[in-house]
């Protein structure tokens, strides 16, 4: 750990500098003279020479501690555990001036105890009268860690290498608890974590899980940070005292042990965190890939409710035009209707005529006869034998030729009927014409760019070639309905969606079927019920359309001369 250096003012300089005696200001003199440096000499006390055992961050310590009968070593040793890491050159201060006060004699060294104890009082005191200066606000992990960064901290480690093992026993202790704080911690966020994983952490909502998730994500990775930089600082300093070590007789096997135990343990808790942010990540990532897939499938619906809504639109608008075709043809027909009857009502006066004056002629034609009767009876059988003899062939005739008969007897309702007949078949042209051009053709292609490569055809079990709706190879309606029956899927989906208990089709009808609605063409059910646009008989239909088309012409054309003729 990087220890923190406590800066004082002017006037607790001054009052330590005027306690000092006499005897003291010679013994620095002396101790000048032998070349001995403040700032560089670590203390060497008779405590420094009583074997120790390295501290484990198991926190298993056996530090054997042995009183010292000297008071300079005794005064040193309670200066060093009441001092803070803050206070390490007043300490080496201390402990220099004791052992120079062990070479002169036991009356200087007292003399220093009681000096020492003067500066640590007026020490406590300056620190009592200096105002407390505010903290800044950092990361509760930062703080416990080091207020420092990590290039402070291995600057300040090389400049205090000569620090005694009292100091850096304290220091590793220091970083002994800050592993256990940060390992426990790691430990709960573990835990929060599998409880979340269980199912035994209720939620609002999904977002609100996936907010607790990536807040652990955080805190796994902020402790895996925390608890690398505590392990390394800790192998660090083990390895870097070695002269410490050295001189206060720990054995280099023991230190050895501890900092490859340091190691196994730093790892095996890095492993632990690891596996919970990658079992965190892929749940996070499993979360955003049903949030992509949903979006996707959403996307999907929209198009198809906006396609539909087309196809409504534009049967709305067809059928529209036909309304107002209807209105038109209406009007028309109110008009021949008026025409037919006003030609009813002449040929009901016509008819009244010629039935007035056949009655008038057949009572004519009954007076003549009864006179013939009367006149000549024995000259009237010739006629009527004769006449008998040419009716059956006067029948005969009729019965070879009746369109001739029916010509000479009404032309007019002839000509009528024909007009009728061209008005049905023109009628007929156009509803084929309206269907062939609102119904797509099948689009039967072997390769599509657009393909996925893992797609396969259903049919033809071609794989990232084309799709099932255009495959070439099988193009009949009814032999794929046969494949599509022998193997077992589904009429809508073409898939096994009964191993899913779900139809992705259910809901969707054949684009084809959509858009031949309100045509001579529409048949939604084609004896198998709701279906794919690859089982659809339509496209098919409107091929055969165009041969009925020209058949119709052709009818209409032959009844057109007819009419002509007439």
């Amino acid at each position: 750990m990087p220890v923190q250096r406590t800066t004082m003012d002017n006037s607790s300089l001054s009052t330590k500098k005027g306690s000092m005696c006499s005897k003291e200001s010679t013994r620095e003199t002396a101790r000048r003279k032998r070349g001995h440096s403040m700032a560089t000499t670590s203390p060497r006390s008779a405590q420094a020479k009583v074997p120790l055992t390295f501290p484990s961050l198991s926190g298993q310590r056996n530090v054997q501690r042995q009183k010292i009968s000297d008071a300079s070593s005794s005064s040193s040793g309670r200066q060093s555990r009441n001092n803070t890491s803050s206070q390490v050159t007043e300490h080496s201060e201390s402990s220099k001036s004791a052992q120079a006060t062990n070479d002169q004699g036991s009356s200087q060294a007292l003399q220093q105890q009681s000096t020492s104890r003067s500066q640590t009082s007026e020490r406590s005191r300056d620190k009592s009268i200096q105002p407390r200066k505010k903290k800044a606000k950092t990361h509760p992990g930062d703080r416990m860690l080091d207020e420092y960064a990590d290039d402070v901290f291995w600057e300040r480690l090389i400049n205090n290498q000569e620090l005694d093992w009292t100091m850096t026993t304290r220091t590793l202790d220091n970083l002994i608890s800050q592993w256990r704080s940060f390992k426990s911690s790691a430990a709960q966020t573990t835990a929060d974590w599998r409880r979340i994983e269980s199912g035994a952490v209720k939620f609002d909502s999904e977002r609100r899980k996936h907010e607790e998730a990536n807040a652990l994500l955080r805190c796994a990775r902020r402790y895996d940070e925390l608890l690398t930089r505590i392990g390394s600082r800790f192998i660090a300093i083990s390895l870097m005292s070695t002269e410490v070590m050295k001189k206060a007789k720990v054995p280099l096997q023991q230190r050895e042990d501890r900092v490859r135990e340091a190691i196994v343990n730093m790892r095996q808790e890095r492993r632990s965190l690891r596996i919970t942010m990658n079992d965190i990540e892929d749940y996070l990532d499993s979360a955003a890939d049903e949030d992509q897939r949903q979006h996707k499938q959403f996307t999907h619906e929209n198009e198809l409710l906006h396609e539909q809504i087309r196809h409504l639109r534009q049967e709305k608008q067809q059928l529209q035009e036909r309304v107002a075709e209807i209105e038109h043809d209406r009007e028309q027909w109110r008009g021949q209707i008026q025409q037919h009857q006003d030609v009813n009502q002449r040929l009901r006066s016509q008819i009244a005529d010629q039935e007035r004056a056949h009655n008038q002629l057949r009572r004519q034609l009954q007076d003549l006869e009864r006179q013939l009767d009367q006149i000549r009876r024995p000259a009237h059988e010739m006629p009527r034998n004769e006449q008998r003899r040419d009716r059956p062939q006067h029948d005969q005739r009729a019965a070879q030729n009746p369109e001739r008969q029916d010509d000479q007897l009404d032309p007019e309702e002839q000509r009528r009927e024909l007009r009728r007949e061209i008005r049905r078949i023109t009628r007929q042209v156009q509803q084929l014409e309206e269907a062939r051009a609102v119904v797509p053709a099948r689009n039967l292609q072997q390769h599509f760019d657009q393909v996925h490569p893992a797609l396969q055809c259903v049919f033809c079990r071609a794989e990232g070639q084309h799709f099932s709706d255009a495959c070439p190879f099988v193009s009949d309606p009814q032999q794929r309905r046969d494949i599509i029956r022998d193997r077992g899927r589904c009429n809508r989906c073409l898939e096994h969606c009964e191993r899913r208990n779900f139809c992705a089709y259910e809901n969707r009808e054949c684009s084809y079927c959509s858009r031949a609605r309100g045509t001579i063409l529409h048949d939604p059910e084609q004896g198998i019920g709701q279906h794919h646009s690859a089982l659809c008989r339509t496209p098919d239909d409107r091929g055969r359309v165009y041969f009925q088309i020209q058949e119709l012409r052709q009818q209409r054309e032959q009844k057109e001369r007819e009419l002509q003729r007439l």
